[in-house]
């Protein structure tokens, strides 16, 4: 299935895939941490994914994060401003993983 790629004012995620939401979090580092602030707890996306990379690119998916898995205490914390749930590149679900088991 392809993903969804029109462009509408924000909905709370970036894409649609085989009817899941997708919130697409970028990072110009390369070992970067999928960052999700905590307002988007009640927002509408089903999976978060990190990107990492620099225009022009390229650009790698490091994983993806279920909404479930991403808001626990084990990762909230503070990097200065303010809570925000850090889940390290290890911890996500690797996209051959991911497209297995949710495509």
């Amino acid at each position: 299935s392809w993903p969804e790629l029109s462009i509408t004012p924000d909905k709370g995620y970036d894409t649609i895939v085989s009817g899941f939401r997708i919130d697409v979090k970028s990072t110009t580092v390369d070992g970067g941490r999928l960052l999700v602030r905590p307002e988007k707890r009640s927002g509408p996306a089903d999976w978060f994914v990190l990107v990492p990379g620099s225009f022009p690119g390229p650009y790698t998916i490091r994983g993806f994060a279920h909404r479930d898995d991403v808001f626990t205490p084990q990762y909230l914390s503070d990097l200065g401003y303010g809570p925000t749930y850090v889940v390290p590149q290890d911890h996500l679900i690797p996209f051959d993983d991911w497209t297995a088991q949710a495509v």
